[in-house]
């Protein structure tokens, strides 16, 4: 039973608990809440994958391999990423396909949460990544992606995170996550709006990205005599569509 922030707890579940943390214990699900918003335990909106794959034995093989470095925090997008050889990697890995969610499991209030593209393809992550197939008879990838990355949802990761130095969340309290389903309805305008949207970062970010290059392209079509300005033209249409507003800032999806 829950009233504000108190909790009272019985002794056998303090005993069988596998840990002591105060706000994991004022987190109890509002079971009137989920009636009302057609609120869902994550565990039925994605499976675990856990296949793995040791690199060091195809140590040529040049590897998509994402670790929790190369994912942004809160944005989703990656950072620094490239292929690497098998014998670059020194650990064991888990494996991923097109459509799969990734998501930190270590310091997840970093909020890590990257969904590879069917175009993708696949490829190889970090064993402190969780790796999840997305059920989309029930919601689509990018929707959920954009649920997971709420503060709604970080504040209930808060509560089950355990561990001072290097706190993680076990993968039972993270299926146990509440997440607000919206209606059919609601859920195909979304997907459309986030697919949008995300495009528009997508665009605003590769002109942000390139800005140092497009400056000096622009120096070069001033000053230089035979300058270069392929990237601009590149960019042209963009630079247009964009004036007047900087979609990247919004932080991405």
């Amino acid at each position: 039973m829950v009233m504000s922030n108190v909790a009272i707890i019985s002794h056998t579940e303090l005993e069988t608990s596998d840990k002591w943390l105060i706000n994991y214990f004022l987190s109890e699900p509002n079971n009137e809440d989920d009636a009302k918003y057609n609120i869902v335990k994550l565990e039925e909106l994605v499976v675990e994958r856990n296949e793995t794959i040791d690199p060091q034995k195809f140590p040529d093989w040049m590897f998509a391999y994402i670790g929790l470095e190369n994912i942004e925090t809160n944005t989703g997008f990656l950072t620094n990423f490239d292929k690497r050889s098998g014998k670059e990697i020194k650990s064991r890995t888990k494996t991923f396909y097109g459509g799969d969610l990734l998501y930190g499991k270590l310091r997840p209030s970093l909020n890590k949460v990257y969904l590879a593209e069917k175009s993708f393809g696949g490829g190889i992550c970090s064993t402190e990544i969780f790796v999840l197939k997305v059920r989309e008879d029930k919601i689509s990838p990018i929707v959920l992606r954009f649920l997971l990355s709420t503060n709604y949802v970080l504040a209930q990761i808060k509560s089950y995170t355990a561990g001072a130095a290097l706190p993680r969340i076990h993968i039972k309290d993270f299926m146990s996550i509440k997440i607000p389903i919206p209606d059919k309805k609601k859920l195909s305008k979304l997907e459309k709006e986030l697919n949008i949207l995300n495009n528009e970062i997508l665009k605003g970010r590769d002109l942000f990205l390139n800005s140092s290059q497009l400056n000096e392209q622009l120096f070069e079509s001033l000053f230089v005599q035979k300058g270069s300005i392929t990237i601009l033209e590149k960019h042209k249409p963009n630079l247009i569509k964009l004036e007047g507003k900087l979609p990247f800032a919004t932080g991405g999806l």
